[in-house]
C-alpha cells in the first residue's frame, strides 16, 4: 500500500490536498496496485505518450472499476480502442480481449463496463417489462423511491385544476421522461370532458 494521496492524484488535482485531507484519493479509487497498473495502461491507449502522472489519474476510477473483472490479474494489459459509431455508447474498447463500453451519461461520470453485463442488464429490464401487467405501477427513473401514479395524479390535478395550460405542461418540467404521452392525453381528454 502506498501514501494517500497517491501520487497520480496529487499530480492531478494538487490543490485538493492542500490541507492534508486525502478523501478525494480515497474516494476516487482503491490503493491497489491492480488499479495503478490497469490506469497507466488505458492511459498509454486513451492519451498522448509520454504519458504524465497527471493523465494516469484521469483513468483511476475507471480501473478501478473493471479491475477485479480479471482474478487473477493478467501479467500485462492488454487494450485496444475499438471503432465507434457513438450510436450507443460513448466509447468501446477491449481489455485482454473482454470488450467493455462507456455508456452515454448525462449525469456526471460513466465507469466502463463489459460489454456482456450491459447487455444482459438489457435483456433483464426488457423480461421484467413484459412480465410487468398493464398499468401496473413503475418506479421513475432518477426518482428512487417515486413510482409514476403520484406523477400522473400531479399532472391530472394540474390540468383539471386549471393550474396550468395543456401548452405550459406539454413543455413544461414535470413532463419528461417520467411520464408517457398516453397518460398525458389520458389527463387532456378528461379536462376536456370536465370542463
Amino acid at each position: 500500500m502506498t501514501a494517500r494521496p497517491c501520487r497520480y492524484c496529487l499530480a492531478a488535482y494538487p490543490t485538493l490536498f492542500e490541507d492534508g485531507d486525502v478523501t478525494a484519493c480515497e474516494y476516487e479509487h482503491r490503493d491497489d496496485p491492480r488499479v495503478y497498473a490497469l490506469a497507466a495502461a488505458m492511459a498509454r491507449i486513451f492519451q498522448p505518450r509520454p504519458n504524465t502522472d497527471e493523465q494516469i489519474a484521469w483513468f483511476l476510477q475507471d480501473a478501478d472499476a473493471v479491475v477485479d473483472d480479471f482474478d487473477p490479474p493478467p501479467a500485462k494489459w492488454r487494450l485496444r480502442n475499438l471503432p465507434n459509431d457513438f450510436s450507443e455508447f460513448d466509447m468501446r474498447f477491449r481489455i485482454n480481449d473482454v470488450t467493455y463500453v462507456v455508456q452515454h451519461s448525462d449525469k456526471g461520470e460513466a465507469t466502463p463496463v463489459r460489454l456482456s453485463t450491459y447487455r444482459s442488464w438489457q435483456r433483464e429490464a426488457e423480461a421484467e417489462a413484459a412480465a410487468r401487467p398493464a398499468g401496473a405501477l413503475t418506479m421513475v427513473p432518477g426518482n428512487w423511491g417515486v413510482t409514476a401514479a403520484p406523477r400522473v395524479e400531479w399532472l391530472h390535478a394540474a390540468v383539471t385544476e386549471n393550474y396550468a395550460s395543456p401548452g405550459a405542461l406539454a413543455n413544461g418540467p414535470m413532463v419528461n421522461d417520467t411520464v408517457t404521452g398516453r397518460a398525458i392525453l389520458a389527463i387532456l381528454a378528461g379536462r376536456d370532458s370536465h370542463g
